[in-house]
């Protein structure tokens, strides 16, 4: 793991880019939309168009009526399934593009999840096996939306914490992170590095288990399997 941050802060190859936890959200994102295009899928994105106040409990309920879903708590620990199925509700409640976006999570400097732009490479060519679970319980990486007027979406988590926390967040289960990206959970810094849709299902087609959900009842199917020992 040390091994993996270290080569995370002296770079890659040239050709890479350097996903920088103290640039701007939106010259990271900037870089992702790039990235996304060296790995074969080309996302149009020409900076933050003009910023719309929205009514978010509004817009919350606005989505659940589209899409069926009655509450976000069942999103704890499914960060790019549920992104990636209410994608295209938020897209219809917002009235703006809105993109998947797989990347990093930080907190006081010190990383949530942390995929490297090696990882993201190999999956993008082989998916995601049983090695790369490594010494995580789950996927090395965070999946959120985010707005072509600079909002972040976040649908899973604050379940997330209440499920793993509960003595501490419980009472957020349920709840959703919705803003831009310095005024939202304090002390965490999102890192976008791939966005769109596309390139994620071309990652769970080439993947070892289905982590999408393509209709309402595989939103709320948790996906299992036995990890074998790979050292």
């Amino acid at each position: 793991m040390l091994s993996d941050i270290f080569r995370y802060f002296i770079g890659y190859k040239k050709d890479s880019p350097v996903f920088d936890i103290m640039s701007n959200y939106y010259d990271n994102f900037d870089k992702a939309v790039s990235f996304t295009k060296t790995l074969g899928f080309k996302e149009e994105w020409s900076g933050v168009v003009k910023e719309k106040e929205y009514d978010y409990q509004n817009v919350f309920n606005h989505v659940c009526s589209l899409s069926g879903v009655t509450g976000f708590s069942a999103s704890a620990g499914q960060c790019l399934k549920w992104s990636h199925y209410l994608q295209p509700y938020f897209e219809k409640a917002l009235e703006c593009r809105v993109w998947v976006t797989v990347g990093q999570l930080w907190k006081e400097g010190k990383f949530v999840y942390n995929p490297s732009v090696e990882d993201i490479q190999r999956w993008s060519k082989k998916g995601i096996q049983p090695k790369d679970f490594g010494s995580h319980s789950g996927f090395n990486f965070h999946a959120w939306l985010t707005t072509e007027n600079g909002i972040i979406v976040d649908v899973s988590f604050m379940s997330t914490l209440a499920q793993v926390l509960p003595e501490r967040f419980g009472e957020a289960c349920g709840g959703m992170v919705f803003g831009k990206p310095d005024n939202i959970l304090p002390d965490h810094k999102y890192v976008p590095m791939i966005v769109g849709r596309k390139l994620v299902e071309k990652m769970e087609r080439l993947s070892f288990i289905d982590f999408l959900a393509h209709d309402h009842i595989d939103l709320y199917t948790v996906p299992f399997a036995l990890i074998p020992d790979v050292q």
